[in-house]
């Protein structure tokens, strides 16, 4: 293949096979025209431990079904920790239906009476809407929100981070959104800027 030369870009991808996180990094050989990709670690202890520090709250979810498409989403990208706050209807079998598999994020999903018994233990939370509402606190967009949460494990590795998702219909309330130390900002076309809850999950 050639003399290893060093490397010249790194990815996180999702594994299609397992749907587990990995790292690819792209290393330059010597006699080589193109970098050769070349899979080097499987996220099973660094990575993971970081995606299970994170929960996903649900406030008040009307429908149960995007309590599954949720749950779908989240199974997809490597996060287990489902947490329900007043959901309207739970458990459900439109939510089984629609987590395609996900069974094992709706079966260990917490239920919570409260948001503040839903981010008990969190030292960091973010509180998401597709709303600008110019609240006074550190507006960031979702890439940027996973660079806050990596850096916050950096300071603390034994930290509880909270990803808070509000209603369908109204999203988070400000007073909810006040419980939050980041406001996660998802961009969407300005006239008709409301998300499937699912979709933003």
């Amino acid at each position: 293949m050639g003399e290893y030369l060093g490397v010249v870009k790194e990815e996180a991808r999702i594994l299609p096979e397992s749907r587990q996180p990995c790292v690819e990094e792209k290393w330059l050989f010597h006699g080589n025209l193109q970098p050769a990709w070349v899979r080097f670690a499987v996220f099973d202890q660094s990575g993971l431990q970081v995606l299970n520090k994170v929960r996903v709250v649900l406030v008040n979810t009307s429908h149960p079904g995007n309590i599954g498409g949720a749950a779908r989403a989240m199974k997809n990208m490597g996060l287990s920790r489902l947490v329900l706050v007043d959901p309207k209807e739970f458990p459900s079998g439109d939510a089984r239906a629609r987590a395609s598999g996900a069974d094992d994020i709706l079966e260990q999903a917490q239920v919570a009476a409260t948001l503040e018994e839903a981010l008990a233990g969190c030292s960091l939370v973010l509180g998401t809407s597709a709303r600008d509402r110019r609240l006074p606190w550190p507006l960031v967009n979702p890439r940027d929100a996973g660079q806050v949460v990596l850096n916050h494990l950096q300071d603390d590795e034994q930290a509880d981070i909270a990803l808070v998702f509000g209603r369908e219909h109204a999203g988070l309330t400000n007073d909810e959104l006040h419980q939050c130390q980041y406001h996660v900002h998802i961009p969407s076309d300005d006239s008709f800027s409301s998300l499937n809850l699912a979709a933003a999950v």
